[in-house]
């Protein structure tokens, strides 16, 4: 792949480019001394990611992604620096037994093999005492002494920095931006993302990583029209995304002219690195702009949309908002791409609350092609007054937190949008005209988001809300769990981050079920349909909300959701679990499977045939059997519930067999279970008559 950026040549240009290979090469040397004679470190927690860019800075050790490295160097005029994304790794440089890739690390920082060890929380007077500084993730330091710690490396001085980054964020809710490490390391050329790496097989191997992952490569590729490798590409846009410096380095060769961003007619793909670190680079820097000053984003009209002289349907509205509501709180307006608007409380204090615009909250980032922006959502603190504007706009939301009282807030320059309250119901024949490309339909237990164009021609909204409410409820009563206060909700996307449907907060699908195709209802709200055929991919997304991993072991994950699926087609749709049409697709490869000699491992790999071990016992049994197992768990204490895999079979088929009132455990022995020996040994279970079917 080759990219032309279009960046005229200056003899500066070209030196620093030299410079910068030079300095890389030495950078390579100087990480083959790291990782001498080590061929893998284990994975140690979750380990957080770190961008790398600098002209002194390369990559030690990655993983999967070598886009995104674990841990990275830094030679900074006299000094050198490494930084691993994980506490865990320098607990042993504190306790004077490090590992051996420590060890190497601690000669190569400190320049001999058994340096003074020291932390930059003393008193920097005495850091002159010391070869190596080490850096935690709560060291904690002022700008001056920051500013210190870079001139005490430029002159000589070593430090290893270790922090979870992610995890850090997770506990502070902090920007990373602001996170101490991140404020002297950006200097040097190396920064933590939030992003992670899980390793391969419990480790991550040393191996050989490409020089473009330094992103100042990669980018040096792009603009002088070479080839760039697919890592090269990811990792310029992933330091570009982390580092405002990186990015404002891209910002200044990068001709955006005649750049839009991504739509359903406009894919861009990950080979077309121009576009993307375009995409990438707007994305993060919309965010330092004055409300006034932020622009609609390139084919935001497209999605979410907009709404054509939107100022002529400009409303001011005053809402009062309930802090016992969970979740988001839905306002039937909407804020176009680009437009600012102004928000005042107007009663009570803000303390706690968050606004939210937009519901398609999934992140595209990782997607080999992007059919809208990647990130489009934004939520943030409200505070007394103010003004918000983003790229996308989006439908506006509250949420209240903890510490939050009851408000009434004003919200001036946004549009209305179709809103159908089933608490309040308004005169529908006129609100589902109302002009926002989104619409919602709001029950107890759920509300579906869906395109305005689908509820323009729909009459019955209150008969949508009450059959996905009902669906709520049988699939609570299934697995014996009160009602959820917050209610669930779908969201149908251009594009989602995984799946054809996932679960979650919101529950996110595609646009071909909320969209009407041919005169017909969008399938989400054609109640007469659904009532015929049930949707099992909804009721499926609800199931995996459901789903407790007391009784989902290994293998389970895409089964256990489908009992939901299996009971709400038969309360709602009438349609028996053995004659639901997704079961009986099953019931060839099931036979198959048991002809075969059920090995355990591929009905583990195969969700259909493990349904039918599930779909069985109900036939024979019922569902009452399944609640009143649920309900126990439920009962029991936390610290009772199995958390180990084999205890999860044991405990599953111990409890269904007392249920049920019959010994089980020769029929998942049938499908291949492995049973413990204390299971297989159990008196309670010996007292029991066993139920073995005749056939599948």
């Amino acid at each position: 792949m080759a990219v032309n950026l279009n960046l005229p040549k200056t003899n500066r240009s070209l030196v620093m480019w030299q410079l910068l290979c030079l300095v890389l090469a030495f950078g390579a040397d100087h990480r083959e001394t790291i990782v001498d004679g080590i061929d893998s470190i284990p994975v140690r927690g979750i380990p957080g990611t770190i961008a790398v860019w600098g002209e002194g800075a390369f990559p030690i050790v990655a993983g999967p992604d070598k886009s995104q490295p674990i841990c990275a160097g830094a030679i900074f005029g006299k000094g050198r620096l490494v930084a691993i994304a994980h506490g865990a790794y320098v607990s042993g440089v504190h306790k004077g037994t490090p590992s051996s890739f420590m060890q190497n690390v601690i000669k190569w920082v400190g320049k001999k093999s058994q340096p003074r060890i020291g932390s930059v929380m003393i008193d920097s007077s005495s850091w002159g005492n010391f070869d190596i500084l080490m850096f935690g993730h709560n060291d904690v330091l002022s700008s001056q002494k920051e500013e210190l710690l870079l001139q005490w490396i430029e002159n000589g001085g070593g430090v290893i920095a270790s922090a979870c980054p992610w995890g850090w964020v997770q506990v502070t809710g902090g920007d990373l931006q602001n996170f101490s490490q991140n404020r002297v390391m950006s200097e040097v050329g190396i920064q933590y993302s939030g992003n992670y790496s899980n390793g391969q097989n419990g480790v991550f191997a040393i191996t050989s990583i490409p020089a473009e992952v330094n992103a100042t490569v990669a980018l040096k590729a792009i603009v002088e029209g070479e080839d760039c490798s697919e890592i090269g590409s990811s990792a310029v846009q992933f330091a570009a995304q982390v580092s405002p410096i990186f990015r404002n380095e891209v910002n200044q060769v990068l001709v955006t002219k005649g750049l839009n961003g991504p739509t359903l007619e406009n894919v861009i793909k990950k080979n077309e690195v121009r576009d993307r670190l375009f995409v990438t680079n707007f994305t993060a820097d919309w965010k330092n702009k004055m409300p006034e000053d932020v622009a609609p984003a390139p084919g935001s009209e497209v999605f979410p949309g907009t709404v054509a002289n939107q100022e002529q349907f400009y409303v001011e509205e005053t809402i009062r908002l309930d802090s016992s509501v969970d979740g988001w709180q839905s306002t039937g307006l909407y804020l176009c791409p680009g437009d600012a608007m102004n928000i005042e409380v107007v009663r009570g204090l803000p303390t706690g609350w968050r606004i939210r615009i937009g519901c398609h909250k999934d992140t595209l980032w990782h997607k080999d092609a992007w059919q809208r922006w990647p990130e489009i959502t934004y939520e943030t603190d409200l505070h007394n007054q103010g003004s918000i504007a983003t790229p996308w706009g989006g439908l506006i939301y509250f949420i209240a937190g903890k510490q939050s009282n009851p408000i009434d807030v004003k919200i001036e320059s946004v549009v209305e949008a179709p809103f159908f309250d089933i608490q309040n119901i308004n005169e529908w024949s006129k609100e589902r005209l109302k002009p926002a490309p989104w619409a919602e339909i709001k029950g107890k237990h759920m509300i579906l988001t869906v395109p305005s164009i689908s509820v323009r021609e729909l009459d019955n909204p209150e008969e949508v809300a009450n059959f996905w409410d009902e669906m709520c409820v049988v699939h609570c009563e299934l697995a014996a769990v009160p009602m959820h206060a917050r209610p669930e909700r779908f969201v149908a996307d251009q594009q989602i981050s995984a799946g054809y449907m996932h679960s979650g907060y919101p529950i996110m699908t595609w646009l071909d079920v909320a969209t009407p195709v041919n005169g017909k209802l969008a399938r989400v709200l054609d109640v007469d349909d659904l009532k015929k055929r049930g949707s099992w991919g909804h009721f499926h997304e609800v199931g995996h909300n459901r789903q407790r991993s007391w009784w989902t072991f290994s293998g389970t994950g895409e089964v256990t959701c489908n009992l939901f699926s299996l009971r709400a087609g038969e309360v709602l749709c009438g349609i028996e679990p053995w004659e639901n049409s997704w079961l009986k697709n099953q019931m060839r490869s099931a036979k198959k499977y048991l002809d075969n000699g059920s090995n355990f491992e591929e009905w583990k790999k195969k969700p259909g045939v493990a349904l039918m071990t599930y779909a069985m016992l109900q036939k024979q049994f019922g569902w009452e059997p399944f609640t009143r197992v649920f309900a126990e768990y439920e009962s029991m204490p936390s610290s009772q519930r199995p958390s180990a895999n084999q205890d999860k079979m044991d405990e599953w088929v111990r409890r269904m067999s007392l249920a049920t009132g019959y010994d089980l455990r020769n029929y998942h022995e049938w499908w291949g279970m492995p049973l413990s020996e204390s299971l297989k040994s159990n008196t309670e279970l010996n007292q029991l008559p066993v139920w073995m079917p005749e056939a599948l």
